[in-house]
């Protein structure tokens, strides 16, 4: 007879990170991600599925930038969003190695961390600005980085359509000058 292992149930409760909140294991699909949805993320790595911080990092940069791309902003190096990763980590270490102290500074981090939080896991290229050709784009990035009003829907099919003719032509051409 094989033995069924039983697990216990988890509750809410159980499952809540101090500062962060409930875990996640994907990101939100519509907007792009803030300083309070990559924790959730990376500590749901981390802490249930029991991976080191490194491949943590990893794996929350991957869906990170799978965001990012599907935006369609350009970004920063991958390395560069797992530093950032890491060092968001690191900072909420410090602010929860002195949870217990009721002391003005104390309170004054963790303040300044939710603050933060709120707002978006910026890891655009530097001139992204620039870099972006459609409008619609640079305008999505301005929303996300204040007030966060605009999501994302489906794919732009205009826009597939064009980049399937542009693909069409290159390897057209391709095929010509073999």
């Amino acid at each position: 007879m094989e033995k069924l292992k039983v697990e216990a149930s988890l509750t809410r409760s159980k499952t809540e990170v101090w500062l962060i909140g409930q875990l996640q294991d994907v990101l939100p699909a519509n907007v792009l991600p803030t300083n309070s949805d990559v924790p959730k993320v990376f500590c749901y790595h981390h802490h249930t599925e029991k991976k080191t911080v490194s491949e943590s990092a990893k794996l929350t940069s991957y869906q990170i930038l799978e965001l990012w791309d599907k935006a369609r902003i350009p970004t920063t190096y991958d390395t560069h969003v797992i530093e950032k990763l890491k060092s968001v980590f690191e900072e909420y270490q410090l602010i929860k190695k002195n949870k217990g102290r009721a002391s003005d500074a104390q309170r004054l981090r963790e303040k300044s961390f939710e603050e933060k939080s709120r707002k978006l896991f910026d890891i655009a290229h530097q001139e992204a600005a620039q870099l972006i050709k459609i409008h619609e784009d640079r305008v999505f990035l301005e929303d996300q980085r204040s007030t966060r009003q605009m999501k994302m829907s489906g794919i732009d099919k205009q826009l597939s359509k064009k980049e399937d003719r542009a693909e069409e032509r290159k390897q057209k051409d391709k095929d010509r000058k073999m």
